[in-house]
């Protein structure tokens, strides 16, 4: 009996489920995403003469946000070699359809060979291996996010400093800060990654307190993170040196929305309609004003079970 089906039946109903289980219905968010999938791409190919080096690390992007180490190295074990090999490239060519396509369109052939090539790549990687070295960390031993975001994607890091360059090259500063909110929005991501409630049980903090301890700590694990890029595009650009400190500052202004957001609904993931006032709001920083109290003010509530 061919199983493949059968998983991919399976996933679809987990992500039916899902999207569902965040907020919104499926036959709602699933033409929003196509209608706002053409609209990037139209802006795209409009505004950069970059899009398919933007495209390919969006595919990357896409595959890394969905790759669970712990759920491939199960599945290694449950299906034969080839049965597994063949559902990771499924599942890479339907993670990355958008992008794929959008290359297609573009005849961008050569781009969109090495989308599908990276995305077998880091989805294959993902599978966990039993070992007894762990990556050491320059954040110390204040938990959760960096750390282990860190131990996950310091090879996204390596490759967005060995990118830095590049910019320079073609002459094109723009390209250096695309690379340096590549950047942020990388460590961001470890945000999404809900610890452990005995994670917060644990400190000796009042909810207001412990939202600002991780509001500080999250600045500077942010300046941290991303000095070496920083350092690199205002030695490569140094006509435009402070365009890397707007950046910067612009990392700042958003940690502490997304510190208040995550633990609005902590234990939970963030439903689909906060996530949208959260990009709402990172898009157009004035909303914060109303999202960031309002979003404080639930996360202390939420807090105080944990933390009385």
């Amino acid at each position: 009996m061919n199983v493949i089906p059968y998983y991919f039946q399976l996933r679809a109903k987990m992500t039916w489920r899902w999207i569902k289980e965040k907020g919104i219905h499926p036959l709602i968010f699933i033409p929003l995403i196509l209608i706002g999938s053409v609209a990037a791409l139209k802006l795209l190919t409009d505004r950069s003469e970059y899009a398919d080096t933007l495209l390919v690390i969006g595919g990357w992007w896409m595959v890394s946000k969905s790759t669970g180490g712990k759920e491939l190295t199960f599945l290694k074990g449950l299906f034969s070699k080839r049965t597994f090999s063949l559902i990771l490239a499924i599942e890479v060519l339907l993670i990355s359809l958008p992008v794929i396509l959008s290359l297609v369109w573009m005849k961008e052939w050569l781009a969109l060979a090495l989308s599908v090539v990276w995305g077998m790549l880091f989805r294959y990687n993902a599978i966990q291996v039993s070992t007894s070295w762990v990556v050491p960390t320059p954040f110390s031993r204040q938990p959760f996010e960096a750390v282990e975001g860190f131990r996950r994607f310091w090879p996204a890091w390596i490759v967005l400093v060995i990118a830095m360059p590049f910019p320079y090259y073609v002459d094109n500063s723009n390209l250096g800060l695309f690379i340096l909110f590549a950047t942020i929005f990388l460590f961001q991501s470890f945000f999404q990654v809900i610890e452990p409630s005995y994670f917060v049980w644990f400190h000796k903090h009042t909810p207001a307190s412990f939202i600002w301890m991780k509001m500080r700590w999250s600045i500077v694990h942010l300046s941290i993170w991303m000095v070496t890029q920083a350092l690199l595009f205002i030695f490569l650009f140094n006509e435009v040196w402070w365009h890397a400190l707007v950046v910067y500052a612009i990392g700042v202004i958003w940690m502490p929305l997304l510190i208040v957001a995550k633990y609005a609904i902590f234990p939970a993931s963030l439903p689909i309609p906060e996530g949208i006032a959260v990009g709402l709001s990172m898009i157009f920083p004035p909303l914060m004003i109303v999202t960031v109290p309002y979003f404080y003010l639930r996360a202390s509530r939420n807090l105080q079970p944990l933390l009385a």
